[in-house]
């Protein structure tokens, strides 16, 4: 009977219900082999009904194609032959990315299962995938199939709303941050959110949402900053999360006190070893006199001196060329820094033309050696010119003639006798040179070191000084100025000339001159 009974479920499975004949075919037989022990493989009737292997088709669904993070989806789908026929209790392997699961057909050769995509899925569209892989008996019987669906995947979407205070600020001045955090559509408050604020893109700290997703985060506006428009992001990275990031930008602007910084210096042109003095001020751009901070002073960039104004926004400074400076242009500059975040610094620049001292002289000495000898007694006139008598002095009458002759002493040289030679020139560069010969002549006398016709002024004054140490700073400077008179184009005034009689009246201290107090406040030293 029950033989009968699988039969004719063969018969309706095939008229109605297009199952697979040959599976209950073997279920019949398995029957059979339960009451007659004979395994079904005995049958030769199976063994002639297998052949090539039977195509399959494999149907895949979704209930939606579209989904939200976390949301689950039905996804479902058939398996039947290439004939129509259905294929009952077939395993079904379904996959997405990383994930797999599993289903079984049914009588009806249907399958569904359910899935869901996790939080740190990557939105966007998802392929879902469904296999089907013959196993044991079916793998010579089918051939494997699969079929795909296409998912949008999104994150639930978030909206953030911030505002600062103040919007307007200066440097270390604190603002402060303040927001709410909710979901969309809903406008449910997302609670317990991370907050990360950035100040131009550079992160400055963070908050959490409380219970009705509102935050709150103050910071100091760090230094350094320009003053003009700045921006600051309030930001939820949604780091692990199934709601989408969402930030707000706000714009702050910073105000600094701009400053303005101004200087001369008191010669243009100069040559290498000697010193250059500037003088400044620093002010506010409304014209203010700024008084605070600091003033670098700087030559071809490297640093020089430092100074600070005085009340009245003044800074002054002397700067010593170092001996063999190139010769050519060079850049005096002054770098105004505040001490205060909120004033913004300023520099200046002025332009000084320096004279190589070594190669002055040595290109002079080429010239002069080129020369004629005629000119080369015209300039050596001109350096070492015969003295005249003072015409104050009153010189002593001498009834005998001295069996040996002296030079005139030192003290027959007055000090208002000096400076009316001096006077007498015609032009301040001419009273300069005079200022240096009488020295000259002062210091041959006393120390018995008469200038040689074929050595400089240089050399004059490293010879002297060897011999009379005191004079060297007196010296020195009026050689300086002796050596701008004569051969620097630029032009001297009466505040050289007057400084080269004050040296030579200090020269003629220090080589024990008397009666300092002859002349007037005018040259005193």
């Amino acid at each position: 009977m029950r033989l009968i009974a699988l039969a004719l479920l063969l018969f309706l499975s095939l008229s109605f219900f297009k199952c697979e004949p040959i599976a209950i075919a073997q279920a019949i037989m398995q029957e059979r082999d339960g009451i007659t022990g004979l395994s079904v493989w005995q049958l030769p009737v199976a063994q002639q009904n297998v052949t090539s292997p039977v195509g399959t088709m494999l149907i895949l669904n979704a209930s939606r194609t579209d989904v939200f993070i976390g949301e689950d989806l039905l996804v479902y789908g058939s398996l039947e032959t290439q004939n129509g026929s259905v294929l009952i209790g077939r395993r079904v392997t379904i996959t997405f990315g990383d994930n797999l699961t599993v289903a079984s057909t049914g009588y009806d050769g249907e399958f569904k299962a359910t899935i869901s995509f996790p939080v740190g899925y990557l939105a966007g569209p998802i392929a879902v995938e469904a296999v089907f892989d013959p196993e044991a008996a079916d793998s010579g019987l089918y051939l494997s199939s699969r079929s795909l669906v296409l998912i949008q995947v999104s994150y639930h979407p978030s909206s953030l709303e911030a505002e600062i205070y103040p919007k307007n600020a200066r440097p270390l001045d604190t603002v402060q941050v303040t927001g709410r955090l909710w979901s969309l559509p809903e406008n449910e408050s997302l609670e317990s959110r991370m907050i990360a604020i950035y100040f131009d893109s550079a992160f400055v700290g963070n908050t959490t949402t409380n219970s009705t997703g509102q935050f709150h985060f103050g910071f100091s506006i760090p230094l350094g900053v320009s003053s003009g428009s700045h921006n600051v992001t309030v930001a939820f990275a949604a780091i692990g999360d199934a709601y989408a990031p969402s930030n707000a930008s706000l714009p702050l602007s910073i105000e600094l006190l701009e400053t303005r910084v101004s200087f001369s210096a008191d010669r243009t042109s100069l040559f290498s070893g000697m010193s250059v003095t500037i003088q400044g001020t620093v002010t506010l751009t409304n014209g203010t006199v700024w008084k605070y901070g600091q003033a670098k002073v700087y030559l071809d960039g490297s640093f020089s001196a430092i100074e600070m104004p005085n009340a009245e926004g003044v800074f002054s400074s002397t700067i010593q060329l170092p001996i063999g400076t190139n010769f050519g242009w060079h850049l005096l500059k002054v770098k105004y820094t505040p001490d205060e975040p909120s004033i913004s610094g300023a520099e200046a620049t002025v332009p000084v033309f320096v004279l190589n001292t070594p190669l002055i002289t040595i290109a002079s000495g080429v010239v002069i050696g080129l020369l004629s000898l005629s000119v080369y007694r015209v300039i050596r006139k001109r350096r070492i010119p015969v003295l005249a008598a003072p015409t104050s002095v009153q010189l002593p009458v001498i009834e005998k003639p001295l069996p040996e002759a002296h030079p005139p002493e030192m003290g027959e040289y007055s000090v208002n006798g000096l400076i009316s030679l001096i006077e007498a020139e015609h032009d301040h560069a001419a009273k300069v040179r005079r200022s240096y010969r009488l020295a000259q002549a002062m210091l041959g006398q006393k120390l018995h070191e008469e200038p040689h016709e074929s050595e400089t002024h240089w050399e004059y004054f490293h010879r002297v000084t060897k011999k009379a140490p005191n004079v060297e700073d007196s010296f020195k400077r009026l050689s300086e100025l002796f050596e701008l008179a004569e051969y620097s184009q630029a032009p001297m005034g009466r505040a050289q000339s007057e400084e080269a009689t004050k040296l030579l009246l200090r020269v003629r201290e220090e080589t024990g001159g008397q009666n300092k107090q002859e002349y007037g406040n005018e040259y005193q030293v």
